[in-house]
C-alpha cells in the first residue's frame, strides 16, 4: 500500500470530517442507543405517556407530569419525522388545574393536530373526564384547561378516545354507579370542542355487576366499536367480554348491553381491539379457560354484531405457562398481528412472540407464534405497530443485562420471518430503567418509541424517544419510496451494528444506473478496504465489512457515484 506522507493524511482527515460533519448535520435523532432524545427532562416525574402519529411521518406525545410538587398535571410534545422538538421546551401544558389529573389517552384529529382525554379530579372526591384539542403548531383549540365530558356526581376514569372521522372524537370510559358496580358510557366531542350527545353521555352497559376495562375502535362511518370486561354471567372476579357499537348519532346499533365476545369458564381479561377494515373488528385478550395455563385468544365481530369466529375465540397461542400482556394491530388485510409476554420458557425468562390472523380466523404463521426474542432474563410490555406492507414493529422492554431495563425492537414481516437481529435491535441502552414504552408508524416501515427514563435520576422519571427505520437502524429517517426499491435519491445509511466486531453492514441506494464505489478509510486517510468497485443498476443495496485483521479504531467509509459521494464514520471494538 502506498503510504501517504503526514500533512496529505491530516488534510484527507480534514475533509472526510468535514464530509461526515455536511452529510449529517440534517439529522436530528441520535443513532447511539445510549443517548436517544429527551421529550421532557422537567423536574420531578413524567411518566404514562401514549403516542400518536403527527400525519408527516412524526409524533405528539403526552404524559402525566409532576414538574410542580403535589400536583399530576398534562402535558404533550411534538417531534418531527427527522427527530426535531417542535415546540416548547419540556412541553406545552394541556392542563394544570388544581388537583391531580392522570391516565391521558391520545389520538390524531386528522390534520396534524391532536385530541388528548384524560382522568381529572380537579372536583374532588368524584373524578371526571375530560379533553383537549391541540394543533399542529403546538396551540391548544378548546377552552383552558379543557372540556367537560362527563362531571356527575359518580366517579368516571379509564377513559378510551377513537377518531370520529370529522375531527372530532368519541371517548368513553368506565362510570362508577356504586362501590361495587362500574358501567360504560360513551360521548362524542366535535372539531370544535362542543359535546355532540346527551348530557354526560350515552349508556354503552349498564347491565348488573360490573363492567371495566373499556376500549375502542373507529367503525370507519363515524361511530365507534367498543369492549369492555363483564361479570354479568360469572360474578365476582369472573369477567367475560362484552362488545357494543354506537353511530355518528349516539344510537346504540346492538343488543342492549352489549354483544358477548366470549363467555368460556374463568376469567377473561384485558380486551384489546382494532379495525376488521369491514365496519367491524378483531378483539385479542387474555383467557383462563385453562386455569393453571392462562393463553391469548381473539374473536372478530361483524358491522352487525355477528361474531364470525369459533364460539367464544380462536386460539392464538396455548403454549405451556402463561401469555400475557398482549397487544394487537391490523395487518391492513382485514386480518391482525398480535404480540404477548411468554413464560413458556420458564417463569423467570419471559420471552416475546408473536402471530398473525386472518380474516378467516385462521393463524397464519407458527403454531403458538413466531419468538421475536427468548435472550436471557425477562422481556415484557411488548408494544407493537403496524410496517405498512402487513408486517408489524415490535418494541419491549428488556432485562437481559440484570443491571438496567433497556428498550429493544423487532420487525416481522407478512409471512412471519424476523427482518433485523436475532433477539431484536437495541433502541435505548442508557443507564438506569427505561420501561413503560409507547410505539408510533414512522409512515416508511420503521417506527417511533417513546418510555419513562431514569438515566439521569433514580427517584424520578424523564420521558425519551427514538426511531429505528424500516431496515432496524435507530436515526436514520428513509423515504418510504426506497424502502419499496423505488429510490428516488442517493442513500447511504450508517453501518449496523455499530460499534461492530469483526463485521458490519453498510446499505446503500442509487437513484440511477453508475459506477458505485464504497471503500474503507483508517483514521489517517489510508483506504483499508474497497467493498464495491462496478457498475450497478438503480436500486438498494447492502455491503459487507470484515474488519477481523485490523485494529480497534475509528473508520470511515465513502460512497462515490456519478456526482454524489458521502462519507460516514464507524467504530470497530476488538
Amino acid at each position: 500500500m502506498k503510504h501517504i506522507h503526514l500533512p496529505f493524511r491530516l488534510l484527507m482527515l480534514s475533509v472526510l470530517v468535514w464530509q461526515l460533519s455536511i452529510t449529517t448535520a440534517h439529522a436530528q435523532w441520535s443513532t447511539d442507543p445510549s443517548v436517544n432524545t429527551p421529550i421532557t427532562t422537567a423536574a420531578n416525574g413524567q411518566y404514562w405517556q401514549t403516542m400518536v402519529t403527527d400525519g408527516a411521518g412524526g409524533t405528539i406525545i403526552t404524559w402525566q407530569d409532576s414538574r410542580i410538587v403535589n400536583t399530576i398535571d398534562i402535558y404533550a410534545q411534538r417531534i418531527n419525522a427527522e427527530g426535531m422538538i417542535m415546540w416548547m421546551t419540556d412541553g406545552i401544558p394541556i392542563c394544570t388545574d388544581t388537583m391531580n389529573q392522570s391516565e391521558p389517552k391520545i389520538i390524531s384529529d386528522g390534520v396534524g393536530g391532536a385530541i388528548i382525554t384524560w382522568t381529572d379530579y380537579r372536583n374532588g372526591l368524584n373524578n371526571d373526564i375530560y379533553a383537549q384539542r391541540i394543533n399542529s403548531s403546538g396551540v391548544v383549540q378548546w377552552q383552558t384547561n379543557g372540556v367537560p365530558i362527563h362531571t356527575g356526581v359518580r366517579t368516571q376514569w379509564w377513559p378510551a378516545i377513537v377518531s370520529d372521522g370529522e375531527s372530532g372524537a368519541i371517548i368513553t370510559w368506565e362510570d362508577v354507579d356504586t362501590f361495587d358496580s362500574e358501567d360504560i358510557y360513551a360521548q362524542r366531542i366535535d372539531s370544535a370542542g362542543v359535546l355532540q350527545w346527551a348530557t354526560d353521555g350515552i349508556p354503552i352497559c349498564t347491565e348488573s355487576a360490573g363492567q371495566e376495562q373499556p376500549a375502542a375502535v373507529s367503525d370507519g362511518v363515524g361511530g365507534a366499536i367498543i369492549i369492555w370486561t363483564d361479570e354479568r354471567t360469572g360474578g365476582n372476579n369472573i369477567w367475560d367480554i362484552y362488545a357494543q357499537r354506537i353511530n355518528a348519532a349516539g344510537v346504540i346499533q346492538w343488543t342492549m348491553n352489549g354483544v358477548p365476545i366470549c363467555t368460556a369458564e374463568n376469567p377473561q381479561s384485558n380486551p384489546a381491539i382494532v379495525t376488521n377494515g369491514s365496519n367491524g373488528a378483531i378483539i385479542a385478550w387474555a383467557d383462563q379457560r385453562n386455569v393453571n395455563d392462562p393463553d391469548i385468544y381473539a374473536q372478530q365481530i361483524s358491522g352487525t354484531g355477528i361474531t364470525q369466529w369459533a364460539v367464544d375465540g380462536v386460539v392464538i397461542s396455548s403454549a405451556t405457562n402463561l401469555q400475557t400482556n398482549h397487544r394487537i394491530v391490523s395487518d391492513g388485510e382485514n386480518g391482525a398481528i398480535i404480540a404477548w409476554e411468554d413464560l413458556r420458557n420458564g417463569y423467570l425468562n419471559s420471552d416475546i412472540y408473536t402471530q398473525r390472523i386472518n380474516a378467516s380466523g385462521l393463524v397464519q404463521w407458527d403454531v403458538d407464534g413466531v419468538s421475536l426474542c427468548t435472550e436471557v432474563q425477562l422481556q415484557s410490555e411488548p408494544m407493537i405497530v403496524s410496517d405498512g406492507t402487513s408486517g408489524a414493529v415490535v418494541s419491549w422492554r428488556d432485562d437481559r443485562l440484570p443491571i438496567n431495563s433497556d428498550i429493544y425492537a423487532q420487525r416481522i414481516n407478512s409471512v412471519g420471518v424476523v427482518q433485523w437481529i436475532a433477539n431484536g435491535v437495541v433502541i435505548s441502552s442508557a443507564t438506569g430503567y427505561q420501561t413503560q414504552i409507547a410505539i408510533v408508524s414512522d409512515d416508511a416501515g420503521g417506527a417511533i418509541m417513546s418510555w419513562r427514563d431514569e438515566r439521569n435520576t433514580a427517584s424520578f422519571w424523564d420521558i425519551y424517544a427514538q426511531q429505528v427505520n424500516a431496515n432496524g437502524n435507530p436515526g436514520i429517517v428513509l423515504n418510504a419510496a426506497v424502502e419499496s426499491n423505488i429510490v428516488l435519491d442517493f442513500v447511504l445509511l450508517q453501518n449496523y451494528p455499530n460499534p461492530f466486531n469483526p463485521s458490519t453492514s453498510i446499505k446503500y441506494s442509487i437513484s440511477v444506473d453508475g459506477i458505485v464505489n464504497l471503500s474503507v478509510y483508517n483514521l489517517i486517510g489510508e483506504k483499508v478496504a474497497t467493498l464495491v468497485n462496478e457498475e450497478k443498476p438503480a436500486g438498494s443495496y447492502e455491503a459487507k465489512f470484515d474488519a477481523a485483521d485490523l485494529s480497534s479504531g475509528i473508520y470511515f467509509y465513502k460512497l462515490q457515484t456519478n456526482n454524489f459521494f458521502e462519507t460516514k464514520k464507524m467504530i470497530l471494538l476488538r
